[in-house]
């Protein structure tokens, strides 16, 4: 069945929402698709309706294989196979445009393993696809400077995989000259304003706490799995926390409070 570029545009979008586990129900895509409509000019017509969705959403399902359902529970699809792949055309200029930019951001404010996986996945896409960039542009003349240090790369990578992962982890924490130790739940990856950040509870504590991945000297796993809060993600998306003074922490007993 042919498909059309708007179509497209929308499959690659409704793909990507479902991959990064959002669980989009259609009222959710329909407004996302709208935003997008207003701060991408280089998408056109992607303001839809619930139905055009639903459409959309049958047609990755019957027509391409892609194994989307719905969670009662989240009230949103996800898909049943994450590793299920759609085996997307050549994008269009404007789109590797933005990804090659992004990866050159991406490798000198990200630490690793988040830069090469970025830098790796864009490599992959040139292969196929022209970069859309004048053939007079250098793109190692963009450069982006942090206004803070960038963590540890071995204590980011492993607490980038226990947010992705849900596993709690024990970090050992240098403010004012005292080292800190407690076990605490990485919901959020935060980069604001130059600085990385998890925002976390502990284990006994649910109350909300901000720390400084660049005071945070050794990070250990744990067995422990926590239940991801949804609630801080909103909450930070709508007003983010001040993070100047969340290197003060202090210890009572095994965990860390603020």
């Amino acid at each position: 069945m042919p498909v059309s570029k708007k179509q497209l545009q929308r499959l690659v979008k409704i793909v990507s929402l479902l991959k990064e586990n959002r669980y989009p129900n259609t009222g959710a895509i329909v407004r996302y698709f709208n935003s997008a409509d207003l701060y991408e000019s280089h998408y056109t017509g992607f303001g839809c309706t619930a139905k055009t969705v639903s459409r959309d959403i049958k047609f990755l399902k019957e027509a391409l294989g892609a194994p989307i359902r719905y969670d009662m529970e989240r009230r949103g699809y996800f898909l049943l196979n994450p590793q299920w792949t759609f085996d997307c055309p050549m994008l269009d200029d404007a789109v590797m445009t933005g990804a090659l930019f992004g990866a050159r951001v991406a490798e000198q404010i990200f630490p690793e393993p988040l830069r090469s996986l970025i830098r790796n996945a864009v490599d992959c896409l040139l292969t196929s696809n022209e970069t859309g960039m004048s053939d007079e542009a250098e793109v190692s003349s963009l450069i982006v400077r942090t206004a803070r240090e960038v963590p540890d790369g071995a204590v980011f990578a492993l607490v980038f995989e226990a947010w992705q992962k849900r596993n709690s982890i024990r970090v050992e924490y240098l403010s004012n000259g005292r080292m800190f130790s407690g076990i605490v739940n990485p919901h959020v990856l935060l980069f604001d304003n130059g600085i990385w950040s998890i925002v976390c509870d502990t284990p006994e504590d649910s109350a909300v706490q901000s720390l400084d991945l660049a005071g945070v000297k050794n990070a250990f796993n744990t067995d422990r799995k926590f239940i991801y809060r949804k609630d801080m993600a909103i909450a930070l998306v709508n007003e983010c926390p001040a993070l100047e003074d969340s290197r003060t922490f202090d210890v009572a007993g095994d965990k860390m409070v603020a």
